[in-house]
């Protein structure tokens, strides 16, 4: 059972797909009244609901990056005190390498296959496949560029048209994000359901010392 940071994360990351499936229905509306009506209140009313969801979504992207970020760095430090994690060590590398630009579309996922090579899995085939470290960041790539590119649109739409080529740019990135939050929640559930199988226990005490002889 899933605990702590990485439960948080995976509800963060279910929030992420209510909200994505509600833009998309707002973004599918919005789209059919501008062909119908695009300058009249019904495009107007469809357009402000498509705003509002539009910046919550990005409030609630922004949270969960970093929950996630956060679980990321926790499930590095859990494969340095597992003793096996040899390269990548510290929060510099498990959180820096998201901030770097250009950097940051390699470095992750560089760093997160070594996690999961190096984390205790009962299973070895599941260690070596990596299916889900890869569908995971395949998906949230496809997914972060598809979201810009429909953002850069719909600022420079000034017309109707341009506005429904945005649209449905925004109802691609709308889609991705489905599936590379379910492939983002399958990761954090195997990886850290690996690290549970066998968590550190803290440090060594070493032997235990005899008990001293008692008196008769």
């Amino acid at each position: 059972m899933l605990r702590g940071s990485g439960a948080v994360t995976c509800l963060a990351l279910g929030v992420n797909i209510v909200m994505a499936f509600t833009l998309l229905a707002s973004r599918v509306h919005l789209h059919h009244v501008l062909g119908i009506t695009p300058g009249g209140e019904p495009a107007l009313r469809a357009s402000m609901w498509v705003q509002n969801l539009s910046g919550g979504q990005s409030a609630v992207v922004a949270a969960t990056g970093v929950l996630f970020v956060g679980w990321f760095s926790e499930v590095g430090r859990n494969a340095a005190a597992l003793g096996t994690l040899s390269r990548w060590k510290g929060d510099k590398w498990t959180m820096g390498a998201w901030a770097v630009p250009v950097v940051n579309l390699v470095l992750p996922l560089v760093i997160a296959l070594h996690i999961w090579v190096s984390s205790p899995f009962p299973d070895r085939a599941r260690r070596r496949s990596r299916l889900w470290v890869v569908a995971w960041w395949s998906l949230f790539v496809a997914w972060a560029l598809t979201d810009g590119w429909a953002r850069n649109l719909y600022e420079q739409a000034t017309a109707a048209e341009p506005l429904r080529a945005a649209l449905r740019a925004g109802m691609l990135s709308d889609i991705l994000c489905v599936p590379a939050a379910v492939a983002a929640i399958a990761f954090v559930r195997h990886l850290a359901r690996a690290q549970d199988h066998r968590a550190p226990d803290g440090p060594s005490r070493g032997p235990a010392r005899p008990a001293a002889p008692t008196a008769t």
